[in-house]
């Protein structure tokens, strides 16, 4: 048995339910995605359509972010990987900013292991 952790350590029962029920909003979010493709098909007004396709993205987005805060930071961590992982290698990745290149003025960017360094203008 692990003497290093505290019985504090390890989550409450309701900390997992809402966990649980995070994931459930995460993943449920998914079927408003899902009748944003149905919508169009339907017979109904153009301008119809369009209100209930924007409330359908509304409601998707929103039930996708309640649903990650309440599953907690790790629910986001697991996300943020399989979205980096899944994106094709062809496409070329995001380039975040060096925070050193901040403070000293120049433009450095971090792509995978690559730096690329410029001069500043």
């Amino acid at each position: 048995m692990n003497d290093d952790l505290s019985k504090n350590d390890a989550p409450t029962y309701l900390q997992q339910k809402t966990a649980q029920a995070g994931w459930a909003l995460m993943l449920g979010s998914m079927g408003f995605w899902a009748l944003v493709l149905v919508v169009p098909f339907l017979p109904y007004s153009n301008g119809a359509r369009v209100t209930a396709v924007g409330a359908l993205l509304v409601l998707a987005e929103i039930t996708f972010w309640v649903g990650a805060l309440m599953a907690g930071p790790d629910a986001a961590r697991r996300i943020k990987t399989w979205w980096r992982g899944s994106q094709d290698a062809s496409r070329p990745s995001i380039v975040e900013p060096d925070a050193h290149a901040i403070h000293t003025g120049h433009d450095v960017h971090r792509r995978h292991d690559v730096q690329v360094r410029t001069k500043p203008s």
